[in-house]
């Protein structure tokens, strides 16, 4: 019986199984296996390990125990498992507070680079490309220059003043961007900036060069302005153009002197409007159609389109189609230039208003042989145009000064006279001469009556004509007072009116003088 008690007492107890009594290298190892997993943890998660050194060998023993018979404690199942997910969970904290952290950075460095590159492009200045919007290659006009982001549009409209060809006037200038009329007062970079915020695809602005520059396109809506070299260009643009692009060119041109005259017209009526209206006021007239915006471009583009219809109505429907295709001959012609597609062939008819088959088969038979009537037809043209000379007369008269130069010739100077006189026949004839002549004709204000009478009626009546007072008679002389002519000729009149006028004094002694020599 005693034994039985003593074997079940030490089964219960186990004080004397070193098995079962933890022993502190165990305990140790425990809580510093615990303080590497939880490097950060708390005073919380320290207390088991601080209660498992303070608990005692019963409650020790009994957990051990319970482990032997297969019972784990659960209290350590759980507190393992939270140490390891604090632990997983403060490991990712610090991997996401570092990844974080080189993350704003390198966004930090992104931005201070995009501040530099906006700040340096910001400061660059803007190339602008300032042109008319008539829609036509021959009157259009465009300016490229560079401008600071400072300058005003008023800057800009006093430069296209200067530099447009026919210098228009400051008042007749302006400037539109995407169809907004511009204010004076606005600065370039205020109008690149709102095209960025609005980003749009379709904008004026166009992306950066090598440069950094950007490109700003503007609108210069204007009434076009009289070119004094128009002309010598027109020759050599005129050539490469087809006859429906003149034609074009044309309506255009004559719908901005109309629209023009037009303007002008109501501007005078305005301010005699207002001249009338405003006699005993002292207040400031302001200029007529000042606060209006109107589009002249559109307006003449209008008028040119209406006066391209009347032309179109009296030409014939042929006439029409050879335009057409002469128009698609030219325009395929530009582009194989250009290299964008094949011109063809060479010998085909490109200008002029010719059926393109009468064009080829005109040319078919040129390989192999030459033509006649090239440089022979040029020769004959050009001769006749420079010698337009009476051939039967000139050669009868050439002949005669001839014969009486060799015959009739009395001294030396009169024989050189008449047979020198023989080729001037011909070459008083001439198209050079006939000019120098006429010019010389016209320049001559009041030549002797000997030449006027070797002359023939006509020009004997333009040659005496008295310019002064022809326009004395179509005009009164209060409308002539100003003009530098009539005050020359006013003076003129009165100096010989002068010398003709005789003083009574004068007169007198004349008289006295007469009266004594007959006595």
């Amino acid at each position: 019986m005693m034994k039985c008690i003593l074997y079940s007492c030490l089964l219960i107890g186990g004080a004397v199984d070193s098995s079962l009594i933890p022993s502190a290298t165990s305990i140790t190892s425990k809580k510093s296996l615990g303080l590497q997993r939880s490097s950060h943890d708390t005073d919380i998660n320290k207390q088991p390990y601080s209660t498992i050194t303070k608990s005692s060998s019963l409650g020790w023993n009994l957990d051990r125990i319970h482990h032997i018979r297969g019972g784990a404690s659960d209290s350590e199942d759980e507190y393992s498992d939270e140490v390891e997910d604090s632990y997983d969970e403060e490991s990712d904290e610090e991997l996401s507070e570092s990844e974080l952290s080189d993350i704003e950075v390198d966004t930090d460095e992104e931005d201070e680079e995009e501040d530099a590159a906006a700040s340096s492009s910001s400061s660059l200045p803007v190339k602008l490309s300032i042109s008319t919007n008539l829609q036509s290659s021959l009157l259009d006009q465009q300016l490229d220059f560079t401008a600071s982001r400072k300058r005003t549009v008023l800057s800009l409209r006093q430069a296209v003043s200067k530099t447009m060809r026919g210098r228009p006037p400051l008042s007749s200038v302006i400037l539109k961007f995407s169809g907004r009329l511009l204010e004076d007062d606005e600065i370039v970079d205020d109008i690149v900036a709102e095209v960025e915020e609005d980003d749009d695809d379709d904008s004026d602005v166009e992306d950066e060069d090598d440069d950094g520059m950007v490109k700003l396109k503007l609108t210069c809506d204007i009434v076009p302005p009289v070119d004094a070299k128009f002309g010598i260009e027109f020759r050599e643009k005129a050539t490469q153009m087809s006859t429906k692009e003149l034609m074009d060119a044309y309506c255009v041109n004559m719908a901005g002197m109309v629209y023009n005259s037009e303007l002008q017209q109501q501007e005078l009526v305005a301010m005699e409007s207002d001249i009338e209206d405003n006699e005993d006021d002292d207040d400031i007239v302001e200029a007529p159609f000042a606060g209006q915006q109107q589009n002249h471009a559109l307006n003449i583009r209008k008028r040119a389109a209406s006066i391209q219809k009347q032309m179109e109505k009296s030409l014939s429907n042929n006439v029409l189609e050879l335009m057409e295709e002469e128009h698609e001959r030219v325009q395929a012609h530009d582009k194989g230039s250009d290299g964008a597609v094949d011109s063809g062939d060479s010998q085909k008819v490109i200008y002029g208003l010719v059926p393109q088959d009468s064009g080829l088969s005109h040319r078919s038979g040129r390989k192999g042989r030459t033509l006649k009537g090239g440089a022979t037809m040029n020769i004959k043209r050009s001769l006749q145009r420079n010698m337009n000379v009476n051939w039967a007369d000139t050669t009868r008269n050439s002949l005669l000064f001839l014969f009486f130069g060799y015959f009739g010739g009395r001294n030396s100077f009169s024989r050189t006279f008449l047979l020198l006189s023989s080729p001037l026949c011909f070459l008083i004839q001439t198209r050079p001469m006939k000019v120098a002549m006429k010019q010389l004709f016209y320049t001559m204000g009041e030549p002797p009556g000997i030449l006027l009478s070797l002359l023939p009626a006509p020009q004997q009546a333009i040659m005496s004509l008295d310019y002064g007072k022809a326009m004395r008679e179509l005009y009164d002389e209060k409308v002539l007072q100003g003009e530098v002519w009539y005050e020359m000729e006013e003076k003129a009149n009165d100096e010989g009116d002068d010398q003709l006028v005789w003083d009574e004094d004068d007169y007198d002694e004349d008289y006295d003088d007469e009266t004594d020599e007959e006595y």
